[in-house]
């Protein structure tokens, strides 16, 4: 997976692709999906998270983001 990553982010045109990685593309999507209104139990079972905290904490950073 990581490697998919390395070349997709060193093909795309100015994108710092030292920048680019799994885990980040992972945290942009739970955010992306939170932010579009996927509650606790739904992020965290997407997700595939064994804590609904951690579900909580996209949850929560959304907030603070809309504010």
């Amino acid at each position: 997976m990581h490697r998919r990553v390395d070349r997709a982010a060193e093909a795309a045109e100015g994108l710092d692709s030292t920048r680019v990685y799994p885990h980040g593309l992972r945290a942009t999507a739970s955010t992306f999906h939170a932010a579009r209104g996927l509650t606790g139990l739904p992020l965290q079972a997407f997700m595939g998270w064994e804590k609904l905290a951690t579900a909580e904490t996209y949850l929560n950073g959304t907030t603070e983001a809309t504010r």
